[in-house]
């Protein structure tokens, strides 16, 4: 039997080298390659972790070298002289991402996929893997510890390796339960905040997703918690996951909510996508791009239970998750590739668009992250409108994972209209190819009314009356302005304003980064502007008639008069009672 046993050690702190060995025992072919992942599951960019591996050595267990050979970019082809090899490369890890690996004085992050290569066809195989943390460190991850082995722990498979990441340092542990089931919280790096409330909250949360599907799939569940300056964001584990949070986001009430949320998405992915999934993630081809039509299901959907899953646990009340709901309703009405790219096909190419973004990407791609929740939210509502409230969303979840995720069973791309259609007994033909498979425009107050709700822009004060817009979005650099995006159809585009050209002046009057938002709202719309700027080195005037800005900000907002139908529809969605505003 071939037995797989990986080695972690930290080569050079300072370096950000870790030191990764793998002995191979059984070995029966007289030769091996080892492959290094190109991407990471959950993550859907080809990152080539392979470009990090350096000083890549092979031996047999009495320490004599192996012939080897490089054969890709991410293969190495190994000849035995017996039954075991030893491989041993040193790894760069400077990428504080939950995508990769990070090493520094501080702690150690590992992200399997970045790390540790498998052996060709023995995928399946179970490893075990030996950490060797410096004095005082300790570790914290979701694989079984080997009894009696100090450090070293067990899966089943690479995969289940790969799926487990590892903190190593000086991190604090806390704990609580749910359903008898422990839950450890792992947090790194500095911020100010309320512990005490944080782990109240996540046990909320984590009790509400936990009455949603009603099974704990999992043994033990860690939150690996990595707080940060700037950046952001959450990968999602079969029983863990990694986030990463900005310090400052504890600060005030309207971004800690994003926190909880973020740790709400993550986790309703233990079920969404982790076991509900795709026939074609079932067994993922690592060295390639594994495509899906279904990730607005996956992500999406996850997206829209991130807002209300803690309004229902009680976290923040209905009125700030309508916030959070007109905030991604704002987003996708921005967007001008909303009238391009359907959900399926943002799923589909999300690896060469989402994580490649560029100066067009606004004009010609949505997010299935952003759309799939503005779906979810009009599903569920559509759903509830059409069954009299007796069948949801939730119950297609519910299903999903009763008959999908805890079988072991994917969801084939062709059969999910079916399978809503199957629980909720409506004809969905007519939805999917509108808002699905098609870019219909969305009549948001159809959906929203049924609950009693508004959709609308904020009324403009008296100064915001008459502001211009060019239809642009900008970056700075020092006291320069640079065009980011110029969006189809505004005025910027009609008047052959590009990306990348650096603005200096509205009528002849210079504007710089600290002026730039300030001179462009002073700029009245319908009369003609003379924009200077740059452009490829180039001094060029380009006459623009701004057209009236639209609205900052979109509010979701009760009926005056609802009827007792919106108001039931309401507080069974929500959770929460219906109020009369005072």
């Amino acid at each position: 039997m071939t037995k797989i046993r990986y080695s972690v050690s930290i080569k050079d702190m300072h370096g950000h080298m870790f030191h990764v060995q793998t002995r191979v025992d059984g070995v029966n072919a007289g030769s091996v390659e080892l492959v290094m992942p190109v991407w990471t599951p959950g993550s859907y960019l080809v990152r080539d972790f392979s470009r990090n591996v350096v000083r890549f050595t092979a031996t047999d267990t009495r320490g004599r070298r192996l012939k080897w050979t490089k054969v890709t970019k991410n293969r190495w082809h190994i000849e035995s002289r017996g039954k075991e090899i030893v491989a041993g490369y040193d790894l760069y890890a400077n990428e504080l991402t939950v995508r990769a690996s990070h090493l520094d004085a501080a702690h150690a992050f590992i992200t399997g996929s970045s790390i540790f290569m498998y052996v060709d066809g023995l995928r399946c195989a179970p490893v075990e893997v030996d950490l060797n943390p410096p004095p005082g460190w300790m570790v914290a991850t979701g694989l079984e510890k080997v009894r009696g082995r100090n450090h070293r722990y067990c899966a089943k498979n690479y995969d289940e390796l790969i799926d487990a990441p590892i903190e190593m340092g000086r991190f604090e542990l806390s704990s609580f339960t749910v359903n008898g089931v422990n839950h450890r919280v792992v947090t790194c790096g500095r911020a100010e905040y309320d512990r005490r409330r944080f782990l109240r909250d996540l046990t909320r949360v984590v009790k509400e997703v936990i009455g949603f599907f009603g099974e704990v799939p999992y043994e033990e569940y860690l939150f690996i918690i990595h707080f940060v300056e700037s950046g952001g964001g959450g990968l999602e584990h079969r029983n863990s996951t990694a986030c990463n949070i900005p310090r400052h986001m504890f600060s005030n009430e309207k971004d800690y909510h994003k926190v909880i949320t973020l740790l709400t998405h993550e986790f309703f992915h233990t079920w969404n996508v982790k076991r509900i999934m795709p026939e074609g993630f079932l067994s993922y081809d690592l060295e390639k791009e594994t495509y899906s039509k279904l990730l607005w299901v996956m992500e999406g959907f996850t997206s829209y239970y991130d807002t209300i899953i803690p309004c229902r646990a009680g976290i923040y009340p209905a009125k700030r998750m309508l916030e959070m709901y007109a905030d991604t309703i704002k987003t996708y009405i921005r967007t001008p590739g909303r009238k391009v790219e359907t959900l399926e096909e943002a799923s589909f190419d999300a690896w060469i668009k989402y994580y490649k973004p560029d100066e067009n990407t606004p004009n010609v791609s949505i997010s299935y992250y952003n759309k799939g929740a503005v779906v979810g939210l009009i599903l569920d509502l559509y759903i509830r409108r059409e069954t009299g409230n007796r069948r949801s969303l939730d119950d297609v979840m519910r299903y999903l994972w009763k008959e999908y995720g805890a079988a072991g069973k994917g969801i084939k791309e062709e059969e999910i209209q079916g399978i809503m259609e199957k629980v909720t007994g409506l004809d969905l033909t007519r939805f999917f190819d509108s808002y699905i498979r098609g870019t219909k425009e969305i009549r948001y107050n159809d959906f929203l009314g049924v609950a009693g709700l508004a959709f609308r822009p904020q009324k403009r004060s008296e100064d915001e009356e008459g502001k211009g817009y060019l239809g642009i979005d900008i970056r700075t650099s020092g006291d320069r302005v640079f065009v980011r995006h110029v969006y189809t159809g505004g005025p910027a585009h009609k008047s052959g304003i590009y990306a990348n050209d650096e603005i200096i002046a509205f009528n002849g009057i210079r504007v710089d980064a600290e002026t730039f938002k300030k001179r462009e709202r002073a700029l009245p719309a319908g009369k003609r502007v003379t924009v200077s700027l740059f452009r490829r080195g180039l001094l060029t005037e380009v006459g623009v008639v701004p057209s009236v800005a639209p609205s900052e900000k979109y509010l979701i907002e009760k009926v005056k008069k609802p009827s007792r139908s919106q108001k039931w529809i309401y507080e069974k969605w929500s959770g929460e009672k219906w109020r009369k505003k005072k």
